[in-house]
């Protein structure tokens, strides 16, 4: 149990955002199953994580994040080669011909929604969202890797690309938009929101991870690398989510009690930090998958 109350909010258009993106899914031919999106509330994690986006900028971030949720979703079930091609083409902005491809559909739909971006946003916001786009993508083509080859890797690694293929990079990156770039380069806030939501992921999942021998887990490769016990691997990570909420928390309020121009800011970190655990937390059917790259445990 981690002793802290996060605030949540929900933003107020979540549902009407849910709807126009599961209707502009079907378009695209990457909804599989809309029970169970609504069921789940899947498509309400920008919701959660960004309670402050108006309608427009919500129904695009819930279709990008859509599109992160299916790639997912095939990633689990789909050919070596053809995940590896997925990966590529984007790399290379090389359109799918052969539209067979069950990776085709994402891509179109990826491709559409990144279009429509300039709407919300100026060019150097969108040339750093294709940045963070091409990190996420690249860390879960090196995750995905390692897991269908079977590579254990070195936990230093591991944690700098756990953090990337999380998406909450992109989830911080689209809170930008309702901040000038002066008034939020607070990198350590960051850096510490992302480590421990993948932490505190790791450790809700821990268990289905290890009972399925998946070394994509922090606590498992712990264990691996270190020799220690399941208690005491979650006992660390307990352990050291507390300390870095704490020391998190501290440092955020005095941002807030010297009138730093960046205290709004801050607000906006950490209702997206309460946000996106309450969303992981508040329906747990769809235990072991990954979402946007996060455990929904």
């Amino acid at each position: 149990m981690i002793p802290f109350i996060l605030p949540v909010s929900l933003n107020i258009h979540t549902r009407s955002a849910e709807a126009a993106a599961i209707d502009w899914g079907w378009d695209f031919g990457i909804v599989d199953d809309e029970p169970v999106l609504k069921r789940d509330k899947i498509l309400w994690f920008a919701g959660y994580a960004l309670p402050g986006l108006d309608k427009l900028q919500l129904e695009l971030v819930t279709k990008f994040f859509f599109c992160l949720y299916s790639l997912d979703d095939l990633l689990q079930e789909c050919v070596f080669e053809e995940a590896m091609e997925f990966f590529h083409r984007w790399e290379e902005n090389s359109y799918y011909r052969d539209l067979d491809s069950p990776f085709s559909s994402v891509w179109y739909a990826l491709d559409n929604v990144m279009e429509t971006m300039d709407k919300l946003s100026d060019r150097p916001w969108l040339g750093t969202l294709r940045v963070y786009l091409g990190d996420y993508l690249q860390a879960r083509r090196w995750e995905y890797y390692n897991i269908k080859k079977g590579i254990i890797p070195d936990m230093d690694v591991f944690t700098v690309q756990h953090v990337y293929g999380s998406g909450i990079y992109l989830a911080i990156h689209f809170l930008k938009l309702h901040f000038p770039a002066e008034e939020y380069p607070i990198e350590w806030a960051e850096q510490r929101i992302a480590r421990i939501l993948c932490l505190s992921t790791d450790l809700k999942a821990f268990e289905f991870h290890r009972k399925t021998q998946s070394s994509q887990n922090e606590l498992v490769l712990l264990r691996i690398h270190t020799g220690i016990s399941d208690a005491q691997a979650c006992r660390h990570a307990v352990n050291l989510i507390t300390m870095m909420l704490d020391s998190l928390l501290d440092r955020m309020e005095s941002t807030r009690q010297e009138a730093d121009p960046r205290a709004a800011w801050v607000d906006q970190l950490l209702l997206l930090l309460g946000g996106c655990m309450y969303w992981s937390e508040e329906d747990a059917l769809r235990y072991g998958t990954t979402i946007n790259g996060i455990n929904k445990t």
